[in-house]
Order: C-alpha cells, then structure tokens, then sequence
C-alpha cells in the first residue's frame, strides 16, 4: 500500500500547480484575442483576412502560402494570427482570370475581400428565335433615369457648379449613379452596415463612392448579376467589369472588346448588341 504524501508535499504541489495556473491561463486567453510573442519576446496583437467567394473549388492563398480551397459547405476563407501588415490575397480557379488584392491587417481587425472571377474565355451564345424580339426590345427601350441636380456645390473659385448625376440602378442599399464619365455608388441603408469599401482608406466611411473616374466616354452602366459591389460599363473600346474595392489593384477586366458596343442585362444573362447583331454570355 502506498503511503499517502505528506501535507508539506501537498502544499508543494497545490503552490506549484496554482502558479502554473495563474501564468498559463492569461497567457491563453492573450492567444485567444490575437495576442502573439514576436521574436523579441515582445506582445502583438494579430489580425486577420475573411475572404468569400459563393464557389467551391476557389484556391486563395496569402502571400504566395499553401492555398486553402473553398468547399461546398466552406464557401469562405478566415486566415488568422496575422502580424499588421500589408498581405497580398490572390484567388484562383481553373480557366479564370486571377484575382489579386492588397489588403491592410490592423490589430484586432478582420480585413474583408470579395473577389470576382471571370472565365479566360468568355463564350457566347446567339439568341434563340422565341426571345430574340424580347432582347431587342431591351435595346429599344429608353427609360428616363431619375435626375438629381445638386446646386450651390462651392468651389476653390468661389463660383457654383452644377452637378447631374443619374440614377442607374438600386440593388439592396446601393444606388448606382453616373455623372458624366464617372461611376458612383451611394450608400442609403443603416450607417453601422456599411460595407467595408465607403471606408477606405482609412476607415472614414462616406455614403458617396467614386467607383470609376474614366477619361473615355461612357455608355451602359449596370450592376454585375447577383453583386452589390461589381459593376458592368461600356467604353468605345468595348464592355469591362470592375469592382468597388479600390484597394490596389482594383481589378478592372474586359468582357468583350469592341468599337460600337452595347449591352442590357438581363437576370444572370448579358446581351451584346454588335451593329445588329445580338447574342447572350451567361455570367454566371
């Protein structure tokens, strides 16, 4: 029979035990917040990267890492434990174009992404004949946008400028907007939902954003099928995509290329117009 320990032991132990407790205990729940020990044996905070994307079989990688892929059941990718820094993401798919962002990890924040991919190829369809009259009726038709004209905007001068901006489109709290040869998109629901990009740079969130500022003419202007933050627009070069994120780069893609273009939008179905040609590309 084993003789039990004596009290000074199990003082010793209960002592020993207690200070392991109170040193390791802090010390995980620092881990659990985002605490790390740098190299120095220094304490820093960490952050981290959420990166969605409404696909399986999406590689994204940071840094040029391991990638992780999105799953039927995973569509969304939370990389944690970052230092603050400036991390490259990049976002991959089999016959797509490359997604690429810059983002800023602060301390105790979560840096949020939204990629778009479009195919390498874009591949068309023509338009069967029971809708065709359909199709060319969305060309034909003209609705009037609505008009907002802002008066007595001050300038440096001291003289007023008149500013017409029309609405496009609203999707969710977003109207899309353009004036001139600039895209905006203004922000009209709750101000402690707005999305992350009326906040960049430097976290002052705006209900106005600039999405795009073209030195070229524009025509078409419409939101992206199934996205409240991509946009379609048509320059004399042809039809391109790019996205409200304007953190570097903000990807700017071409859809179709092409002088004398026009396009409609149609629920997840783009309709080209060529002349008098018409044919369809099923975004997605």
């Amino acid at each position: 029979m084993i003789a039990p320990l004596n009290k000074k032991y199990r003082w010793l132990i209960l002592f020993v035990f207690s200070v392991l407790f109170l040193v390791f205990i802090p010390i995980l729940v620092f881990y659990a917040i985002g605490y790390r020990i740098d190299k120095n044996f220094e304490i820093t905070p960490t952050g981290g990267v959420y990166v969605y994307y409404p696909d399986a079989g999406i590689n994204v990688s940071i840094n040029d890492s391991a990638p992780e892929k999105t799953t039927i059941f995973t569509k969304s990718i939370f990389i944690q434990n970052l230092k603050p820094s400036s991390y490259n993401i990049k976002v991959e798919k089999t016959g797509y174009i490359t997604w690429n962002k810059t983002v800023n990890v602060s301390e105790k924040k979560v840096a949020e992404a939204y990629p778009f991919l479009i195919p390498q190829v874009i591949a068309t369809s023509s338009i069967p004949l029971d809708i065709k009259s359909k199709v060319v009726q969305l060309f034909n038709s003209t609705t009037s946008p609505s008009v907002i004209v802002q008066k007595n905007a001050k300038l440096a001068s001291t003289t007023v400028a008149t500013t017409t901006e029309k609405l496009v489109e609203i999707r969710k709290d977003i109207s899309l907007y353009t004036d001139k040869n600039t895209v905006l998109a203004k922000w009209t629901g709750d101000i402690d939902s707005v999305p992350f990009y009326f906040c960049l740079p430097k976290d002052a969130c705006e209900e106005k954003l600039e999405v795009i500022d073209s030195k070229e003419t524009l025509g078409e202007v419409a939101f992206f099928p199934n996205r409240n933050d991509v946009v379609l627009f048509q320059t004399p070069e042809g039809i391109f995509v790019t996205e409200f994120d304007k953190r570097s780069p903000q990807n700017i893609l071409p859809i179709v290329l092409g002088s004398k273009l026009d396009f409609r939008v149609d629920g997840s179905v783009l309709y080209i117009k060529d002349k008098n040609n018409y044919y369809s590309i099923l975004l997605q």
